[in-house]
């Protein structure tokens, strides 16, 4: 069976790829466990992964910058009382506005993180 190039991103690797001799052979997902364990990954996943150890060690700083605005204070009682937010969760007492963690106003603490 035959695919055809349809995508600039196809044409570019075709011709990269034409100077070598391969055969592709289609495995089904069940077959090729690397891969399918891979492709299942999602991109909140290792980013997640990426800052579990910022999180672990500025986690009650954050927590604590949630007290200085009013907003994010009635978000968290909001969610505390189980009333459908559709920006922000709680996930293990972590306040996150589309699934990225949140912290509050305290500017020394956000200059922390971004450095």
């Amino acid at each position: 069976m035959e695919q055809k190039i349809s995508t600039p991103f196809q044409q570019y690797w075709l011709s990269k790829l034409m100077g070598f001799n391969y055969v592709i052979k289609y495995k089904r997902g069940r077959e090729n466990g690397a891969a399918n364990a891979l492709s299942r990954v999602s991109y909140c996943d290792i980013l997640c992964w990426a800052l579990s150890t910022i999180e672990s060690i500025f986690l009650s700083d954050i927590q604590n910058s949630w007290t200085l605005d009013p907003n994010l204070q009635e978000v968290i009682q909001r969610l505390q009382q189980n009333m459908v937010n559709s920006k922000y969760t709680s996930q293990n007492g972590q306040l996150r506005r589309h699934r990225i963690l949140v912290a509050g106003p305290d500017a020394k603490l956000r200059l922390t993180l971004m450095q």
